[in-house]
Formats: structure tokens, C-alpha cells, sequence
């Protein structure tokens, strides 16, 4: 748990410290949710899943609707926020140089 809050505050942090603004939301649901669960909420909301997170109940979703992240607290979601970037926090990585 004590993980969690430190994912949690960590990209509350970045997405603050940056101005620009992408469509993608960090959603965590509540422990016990399928992906397939998690799934058709973000659907039912109007968005699309991105990715899975690094835990089971932690996903990135894009929606370009501006009410998204109210229609995913309404529809059961634990916590909803806006990330920084077009995909959220899934910055292209550049491949390794070292030999």
C-alpha cells in the first residue's frame, strides 16, 4: 500500500510540474478488478485503455472528452488523474549506446 501511494504521489508530482497537456489520464480502480473489468469501464467512460500500469489495478486510458475522468469516478474508479503527454507517462525510450 505504502507502494502504491508513493506510485501515486510520484505522478501526481510530474503531471503538475508540466504545462502540457495530452490525453491521457491515470486511472487506479479498486484492488480485485480484472483488466477486462477495468477494461470496459474506461470503454463505457468513452475512452481506450493505453496501457496496464505496474500493478493490476493501475492503468493509463486516453480520452479526448473533457468529462472523462468525471465518467470514470461515476462508473466505480478509485482515482483519476490527468498525465502529461499525448500517451500519458510513456515517454519513447532511446535505445542503448553502450557496448
Amino acid at each position: 500500500m505504502i507502494m502504491l501511494c508513493l506510485l501515486v504521489a510520484g505522478l501526481l508530482v510530474a503531471s503538475l510540474a508540466s504545462t502540457e497537456k495530452g490525453d491521457g489520464y491515470l486511472v487506479v480502480v479498486p484492488p480485485g478488478w480484472t483488466l477486462g473489468r477495468t477494461t470496459g469501464l474506461i470503454r463505457a467512460s468513452g475512452g481506450r485503455l493505453v496501457r496496464p500500469g505496474g500493478f493490476s489495478n493501475i492503468v493509463i486510458a486516453a480520452s479526448t472528452d473533457p468529462r472523462f475522468g468525471r465518467a470514470l469516478k461515476r462508473a466505480g474508479a478509485v482515482f483519476v488523474r490527468r498525465v502529461p503527454g499525448p500517451l500519458g507517462c510513456t515517454a519513447p525510450q532511446k535505445p542503448s549506446t553502450a557496448t
